[in-house]
């Protein structure tokens, strides 16, 4: 009698198994989510490959500074792993962002297998047969959610220069990767529509403003708005201003300079006689032609300070040709937050800019 009710729960459990959907067997097998921060990278590489030219160039291009901050701050918090630490737990392979750097003439090592057996051995010979090193992107290798960059090369020169020719363009993939974490972050609690409307109303500006930002100032005669988030211990803000477009020399490093100090009057401490300027002494102003959801800007990266008082920090500005008005406009982010590390705050800041269209 035991024996038939065995029988009978084994049949039974092989019914439910043959019975799963398809959406149900998938989420038994779905991949867990990755995890981890903005701007973290982890390079995955044999001992011999990190400490050669290869792996130093690597690191010294992820760590250099990023632009423009008072206090020095890396591109990227790195970590290193080599491929059987990576595999050994899942805390370590389940993270959202992967370098995997290997030479391939060091046969059947941990690094070199891995990129083989990740990608396909024979991918791998035809992309090293035709130039002699290859970059592999893949999504979601490991876990839903991450990105892993595979460089490598033929030997240890061709490597090196993989990885000088291909970092610009790994630049931009991790900056894309992690644009989503960053927009979430940024708008958790929605946007303040009735701004907007207000600052679409005034300035012909569309921007998506996340609801803690609160207006501070409207000034009608200069056509600017001056935006604020107060959090702890960081100031967000934001100054968006239209002028008349009249040549293309207004888009110059002069006049980005002369637009900004003109509507940082704004911005002023209890000093007497003081007000927000860009300080070009102390670090250089960067400054390149770009464009923003389709119109040509000005972007300048830079450090403010308020004259007459000890008071300054990060900003990073857009002066934007509005094509459908032959108006000039700034949407500028400036950061206050002393002593505090500044990296993702202005990239939030920069998130919020990036919105502005017309």
């Amino acid at each position: 009698m035991i024996f038939l009710k065995n029988l009978s729960v084994f049949f039974f459990l092989i019914f439910l198994l043959f019975s799963c959907t398809e959406n149900q067997r998938n989420t038994l097998n779905r991949k867990p989510n990755a995890f981890g921060n903005v701007n973290n990278v982890v390079v995955v590489a044999d001992d011999m490959t990190l400490n050669s030219p290869p792996g130093d160039t690597l690191m010294y291009y992820l760590q250099a500074a990023y632009p423009i901050l008072p206090q020095p701050e890396p591109l990227f918090d790195v970590r290193t792993y080599t491929p059987n630490e990576m595999l050994s737990r899942s805390e370590k392979k389940e993270q959202r962002t992967y370098l995997i750097l290997a030479d391939m003439s060091q046969e059947n090592t941990p690094g070199a297998n891995m990129v083989n057996s990740d990608l396909g051995k024979e991918n791998v010979r035809s992309l090293l047969e035709k130039q002699g090193f290859g970059t592999k992107v893949v999504k979601n290798r490991r876990a839903e959610g991450q990105l892993t960059i595979y460089l490598f090369g033929q030997d240890e020169q061709s490597l090196l220069e993989n990885v000088r020719r291909s970092f610009p363009g790994i630049l931009q993939r991790i900056a894309e990767h992690d644009s989503n974490l960053i927009r979430n972050t940024t708008y958790f609690k929605g946007t303040n529509a009735a701004l907007e409307k207000e600052i679409f109303d005034s300035l012909g500006v569309k921007i998506s403003l996340p609801s803690n930002y609160k207006k501070a100032v409207f000034d009608q005669e200069r056509n600017t708005y001056w935006l604020r988030y107060d959090e702890k211990e960081y100031t967000y803000n934001i100054l968006l201003h239209k002028e008349e477009y009249k040549d293309k020399a207004q888009f110059s490093r002069e006049n980005l300079i002369a637009v900004r100090d003109t509507i940082g009057q704004l911005i002023a401490s209890g000093t007497p006689d003081s007000r927000m300027v860009v300080n070009d002494d102390d670090l250089p102003l960067y400054v390149e032609g770009t464009t923003l959801n389709g119109n040509f800007a000005l972007k300048a990266n830079g450090i403010w300070e308020i004259e007459n008082d000890f008071m300054g920090g990060s900003f990073v500005s857009y002066l934007i040709h509005n094509p459908n008005t032959g108006e000039l406009v700034m949407a500028d982010g400036f950061l206050f937050a002393p002593g505090k590390a500044k990296r993702e705050a202005m990239q939030q800041l920069e998130n919020v800019l990036s919105t502005v269209k017309f």
